[in-house]
């Protein structure tokens, strides 16, 4: 009997990619000339999309459903967590006036090793589906807390998360929780409280630590790292700075590893980074804000086996991206977007570029010396990073790309190789249906033209014909090149071979 053919990994199992949060894709990367693959128009979305590896999307809806996408961006199913008005979502609906309706939750999903997704939902339920079906395998009733999710450790067997418990004295506590199918407590597991308003999702290191940053208990007070051993006790804590904890990613490997955590606070934002032994190794005080939100920290080469020397961090701020050396201990503005707005967290991709998206609707990828490799502008807010995925029947990865417009409706954009192309011709462009509608811009850097309509930049074959068009346009730029004036609209910067 053949044995079935197990499911590829997960493309982004979860917020962060992985149970190292580290906003890395080992995978996935999107080559150039940039395309639009496919667009559509999408219920509000509450939390980051996560996805399969066969490059299914699913995202949480804030009324307390998840809707699940084809690689193509068409809708699989959708499933209700709690009791909504949603008639096309399964499971169950509101009931009649004037019966009060449940608070909204938005659910928090996560890819597994398995395939299966696990979702925590409304009064803490872990649920699990099928990725073809929206009928849940099982459910658990397990008191976890949704704005932590649940990952797994490196047996591919534990499920951690976040559990809120009774307070102690008038003092917060909550504790990380492990769980195995379906969804029941792992005897053994010690329940370590901790004095705290709520905990970060739980990062896993390579050896199997468990970690996790604790807001304080009390407003004011320093958050703290802690590491918790294989059985749930503490193995050490690290006080780290007031304010707002992100979630942890870590760098390295089972014989040495680096936990980055950035901490906004009223009086500034820090990054501290500590090592396996509990150790700060580096406390970078930045000058903006940082928006830990969507994660705090991206890495680069987060699995090289020296992470002291080799370790690279990534923040947005609303000056733009910091790139932070741990083996220099030095920080420098990697990609000024005070032009274009506040710059979230970072992504990286396998070949150590950069993706980094402006709050006003700007994606650009860079090389990792700061170069562009190429830019997109939706027109439309954004509050998500983007995520890398396999494009349906290419080789290559493709950017998910999630927007909102004026009138509140969330828009998906796939942007790879292989797709509809977009015209060229002028120094900005964009793709229908964006286009009929122009979106004023600010001039990015003195590397960009503006111009009133959304844009991209990208690297582009020097074949290309470029004619000027108000229609949706390329414009490339980029890495080491040879660079061609293209009438009196467009300069073309050409990569070399062997990028």
């Amino acid at each position: 009997m053949v044995p079935p053919t197990p499911p590829p990994p997960p493309a982004w199992s979860v917020a962060g990619h992985d149970a190292g949060h580290t906003l890395h894709s080992l995978s996935y990367y999107t080559p150039v000339p940039i395309s639009l693959l496919w667009w559509g128009r999408m219920p509000a979305i509450a939390r980051d999309p996560v996805i399969d590896g066969y490059g299914g999307i699913y995202l949480s809806r804030p009324e307390g459903a998840l809707l699940a996408l084809d690689a193509h961006g068409n809708t699989n199913w959708c499933s209700a967590q709690q009791a909504i008005t949603d008639t096309s979502c399964t499971g169950t609906l509101l009931p009649p006036p004037p019966q009060a309706p449940p608070t909204p939750v938005a659910p928090n999903a996560l890819v597994g090793p398995d395939g299966h997704i696990y979702v925590v939902g409304a009064s803490g339920v872990l649920r699990a589906y099928s990725p073809t079906s929206p009928k849940p395998l099982w459910h658990a009733w397990d008191n976890l807390d949704p704005d932590a999710g649940v990952v797994f450790g490196p047996d591919a067997a534990t499920l951690y998360g976040v559990s809120r418990l009774p307070s102690a004295s008038g003092v917060p506590r909550c504790a990380v929780v492990a769980l195995r199918w379906p969804g029941r407590y792992v005897s053994g597991w010690h329940m370590t409280p901790i004095a705290s308003r709520g905990l970060t999702p739980v990062s896993v290191a390579p050896d199997g630590t468990v970690l996790v940053a604790a807001r304080s208990a009390r407003a004011g007070d320093a958050a703290t790292l802690y590491a918790l051993d294989s059985q749930g006790y503490q193995l050490w804590r690290l006080p780290l700075a007031p304010g707002e904890p992100s979630t942890v990613a870590v760098a390295g490997t089972s014989d040495g590893w680096a936990a980055w955590v950035a901490v906004n606070g009223a009086s500034g934002s820090t990054v501290v980074v500590a090592d396996q032994d509990g150790h700060a190794l580096w406390r970078w005080r930045a000058p903006d804000r940082i928006d830990v939100a969507n994660g705090g920290v991206a890495l680069a080469h987060p699995f090289d086996p020296d992470p002291f020397d080799t370790g690279l961090g990534f923040v947005g701020t609303p000056r733009g991206v910091y790139a932070l050396d741990l083996g220099h201990q030095r920080a420098r503005l990697f990609f000024d977007t005070r032009r274009l707005g506040p710059a979230l967290t970072p992504v990286t991709d396998v070949r150590n570029t950069v993706y980094v998206a402006t709050s006003t609707g700007h994606i650009f990828d860079l090389w990792w010396q700061g170069n562009v490799r190429w830019h997109y502008a939706t027109g439309r807010h954004i509050d998500y990073p983007p995520v890398l995925f396999p494009a349906a029947g290419l080789q290559n990865g493709a950017v998910l790309v999630l927007s909102t417009d004026r009138q509140g409706q969330t828009i998906a954009e796939a942007l790879g190789a292989g797709g509809t192309p977009l015209a060229t011709g002028t120094a900005s462009a964009c793709a229908a249906p964006d286009c009929p509608t122009p979106t004023p811009t600010v001039t990015p850097t003195s590397t960009f033209t503006a111009s009133p309509t959304p844009s991209v930049t990208q690297t582009m074959p020097p074949t290309t014909t470029l004619t000027s068009s108000p229609t949706p346009s390329a414009a490339p730029s980029g890495s080491p090149a040879v660079t061609a004036s293209v009438g009196a609209t467009l300069t073309q910067t050409l990569a070399l071979p062997g990028r």
